[in-house]
């Protein structure tokens, strides 16, 4: 009887994890469908029912991935701005224009998750560690094609990130929020693959590596408020700083 009465979404969880991940896993990086998704940006995939009204003083571990994640998207905004100045091309000039605005996009979706208001969440700043890697190494980038690199690897290591989160979320809404996001951001990395004329097999990989991801167990992201601690950046750099998360953030 106490069988019959469990929730039934209760008794799906466990399935359903283990088909995302291997599903996310296996899944090819690409695609008429996929470059559409990258085109248009996640706004339109995030249902309106992800916004509720005010954010946690008392962030869930949920929660402080995703408000991680929206520093990190920040970070991304930042990255690109540094690099408009170094994209000579035309072409490369407009791609990453629309991928910043993507990223933009992308930390005010996640921030309606954390039930921040458009103004809350415009006010969240960047994770200092990761703004700081990415600008130094965009500052030493020789010429178009080593910003696009660093660029890509920006996106590589994000998606990796994200992928990393689906497996920890506790509740469904917060893994659909991301995972919304995560084929946008694969394709921002496919698609500067190729504008650096890197072979199919490399820009299509059948896998996303986790080895690429930020450490979401970190005391920097499980901090519920704000923490010194080192944030290990996608290239291998490590710097220290101090990290708000935003799912305690106020106006």
């Amino acid at each position: 009887m106490d069988i019959e009465k469990r929730n039934p979404r209760d008794q799906r969880d466990g399935r359903e994890g283990v088909d995302r991940r291997r599903f996310l896993r296996g899944s090819l990086v690409g695609g008429a469908a996929l470059a559409a998704v990258a085109a248009a940006g996640p706004a339109s995939l995030l249902p309106e029912a992800f916004a509720q009204e005010g954010p946690s003083k008392f962030p869930s571990p949920d929660e402080k991935i995703i408000a991680f994640m929206q520093i990190f998207e920040k970070a991304a905004v930042e990255a690109y701005q540094t690099a408009a100045a170094k994209l000579t091309d035309a072409s490369a000039t407009s791609i990453a224009t629309s991928y910043m605005g993507h990223h933009k996009d992308e930390a005010l979706a996640l921030g309606k998750v954390l039930k921040q208001s458009e103004s809350q969440s415009d006010k969240i700043e960047a994770d200092p560690a990761l703004a700081a890697t990415y600008k130094s190494q965009l500052s030493g980038a020789a010429d178009q094609n080593a910003t696009l690199e660093v660029l890509l690897k920006l996106e590589e290591s994000l998606a990796a990130t994200y992928l990393d989160a689906l497996n920890r979320f506790d509740v469904g809404y917060n893994a659909g929020a991301v995972a919304s996001i995560l084929p946008v951001t694969s394709q921002h990395a496919a698609v500067l693959g190729t504008l650096m004329s890197q072979p199919l097999s490399s820009v299509l990989a059948a896998q996303i590596p986790i080895s690429g991801a930020v450490d979401l167990a970190s005391p920097a992201v499980q901090s519920p408020t704000t923490t010194t601690t080192t944030t290990t950046a996608p290239a291998g750099a490590t710097s220290s700083s101090t990290t708000t998360q935003p799912g305690g953030s106020t106006p």
